[in-house]
């Protein structure tokens, strides 16, 4: 872009800066622009001006004129009956499922627990890094055992668990306890 063409945009952009604010009204006014390529200050002013130009109703004394407020009606509705679903209660029955389920002593699940470290059933930790044993319940036909080792992340040496679930004398599946997702 050379010298004469730099000055020939500026100074056609000039003219628009000035020219396009006085000429756009008039051109909606005659249909050749669409209202909608007003600026909102634009439209605000062609809506003041023709409130000027209504003609307002005379009015001799303004103390005539009463106001009078508008109360809304408000119509109470009943409030809606929710049925309660009745609540039948089965009493608790032994079934087969039950009384399958080996229970293991403390001391077997925690043995099980150790045999499937050292037969490499999880890769998150080794037998060595195992800082605590134990049994924390059922759940349903599973034995639950949580495993607290000590792992070197990111952050330094860090104490984490691992969730266990014992079934049949057997570990089923290794899972991190916070998710319940399963350990690689």
């Amino acid at each position: 872009m050379n010298s004469s063409s730099f000055l020939l945009y500026i100074v056609f952009a000039a003219i628009g800066y000035v020219a396009h604010p006085m000429l756009l009204p008039k051109l909606v006014d005659s249909n050749f622009v669409a209202e909608s390529s007003l600026s909102d200050s634009s439209k605000e002013k062609k809506v003041s001006k023709t409130e000027k130009d209504l003609p307002r109703p005379e009015v001799d004394d303004e103390e005539d004129i009463a106001i009078i407020p508008i109360k809304p009606e408000v119509v109470e509705q009943p409030a809606p009956t929710i049925p309660i679903p009745e609540v039948v209660i089965n009493p608790v029955q032994d079934t087969a499922e039950d009384s399958s389920v080996t229970k293991l002593s403390e001391q077997d699940f925690i043995n099980v627990l150790k045999n499937s470290v050292k037969a490499g059933d999880v890769n998150e930790f080794e037998f060595d890094q195992v800082l605590e044993w134990k049994l924390e319940g059922t759940d349903g036909s599973y034995q639950i055992g949580m495993i607290t080792y000590v792992a070197d992340t990111i952050f330094d040496e860090q104490q984490l668990e691992a969730k266990a679930l014992v079934e049949d004398g057997k570990v089923v599946k290794w899972l991190w306890p916070t998710t319940n997702t399963e350990m690689r």
